[in-house]
């Protein structure tokens, strides 16, 4: 008989990443410049992921992003799995992608996706079904990665469910608040 559940090996590492370049020729016309061909190569973004296990129950993710000069840490937490919720603790992002902007069409882009508050340090508790989903955030606010004596709490919270529908069908519903 097959195992159900796998049994714990021990720790894991996995890392990815994209790296995003433009390379670019411009030949000019003749005897329009001394230098006929221009050539330029840069570096658009990249990121970095890595994430994996430390025990049975407890995982890590970091995941950084290189653009315009600047190396910024996206996510980076620790999330605990007690069986019926997950605990994270880190950086952590209210909104949380469901699904990475590699592999998605135009029509699944958040309309929230772009608002504040980011990623953001704090605690979170998200507990996932077969057909539901259900994500509630402490938060201390951060204006662009700096503290502040008067930096308020964020308190989120986000919902999704695939309700039961005819054969062939695909329903999705979801939603998000923020409360700062």
């Amino acid at each position: 008989t097959a195992a159900l559940v796998e049994e714990w090996q021990g720790p894991t590492l996995r890392a990815r990443g994209r790296i995003f370049g433009s390379f670019e020729s411009i030949e000019t016309p003749d005897g329009t410049s001394a230098n006929s061909r221009h050539n330029d190569t840069y570096l658009r973004r990249a990121d970095i992921t890595i994430r994996g296990s430390l025990s049975k129950n407890l995982d890590y993710r970091l995941k950084t992003e290189f653009k315009e000069g600047e190396l910024d840490i996206r996510d980076g937490h620790f999330s605990y799995d007690t069986g019926f919720v997950t605990v994270l603790v880190g950086l952590i992002d209210p909104i949380d992608e469901l699904m990475t902007p590699a592999y998605r069409e135009f029509m699944e882009v958040s309309t929230v996706e772009g608002f504040p508050p980011g990623n953001q340090l704090g605690i979170g508790l998200l507990h996932e079904s077969e057909s539901s989903t259900l994500f509630v955030a402490a938060l201390k606010h951060t204006i662009d990665k700096r503290q502040f004596e008067k930096a308020a709490m964020i308190y989120s919270t986000r919902f999704t469910i695939a309700p039961p529908v005819p054969e062939g069908y695909f329903l999705h519903i979801g939603g998000y608040a923020s409360n700062r």
